[in-house]
């Protein structure tokens, strides 16, 4: 029987940490409105942190949107399969892009430069393993 290729490393890195904020976007999405509800008519927020919460919400949502589609390409990538790898890139890079954009002309945040790091993170792991990648991917 002829012995199944294993997925690169960094490979296998970049999938999981593509999966992961897929979730973590999902989990942002169910949970962030459920701690906005009052409890016995007592607000959650205090004075001048919802203005703060609307800020980084109306920061952070564009650039999460695409965070929801990521979590299939990572799955894919795991199964290896080559378009997927295609499409964790263009998603990749388009946060990246996005996230500059943001940086550069419009907000100096500190969680923004994290979401730009991860990003940049993944993209250069699946960047300087397609070679191995595309010799396993199917």
């Amino acid at each position: 029987m002829p012995e199944e290729e294993v997925l690169p490393k960094l490979t296998k890195i970049a999938a999981w940490l593509l999966i992961i904020r897929g979730i973590l976007f999902i989990f942002l999405i169910i949970l962030l409105p459920l701690a906005l509800i009052p409890i016995k008519g007592m607000s959650v927020l205090k004075e001048g942190l919802d203005f703060k919460l609307l800020y980084y919400l109306n920061l952070f949502f564009p650039i999460t949107i695409f965070d929801i589609f990521l979590i299939l390409p990572g799955v894919f990538v795991l199964k290896k399969k080559k378009f997927a790898w295609i499409i964790a890139i263009i998603l990749c890079a388009i946060n990246i892009l996005l996230i500059g954009f943001v940086l550069c002309f419009r907000y100096r945040a500190l969680p923004i430069v994290s979401y730009f790091l991860i990003y940049l993170f993944i993209f250069i792991l699946l960047i300087f393993d397609r070679k191995n990648f595309f010799k396993v991917a199917k």
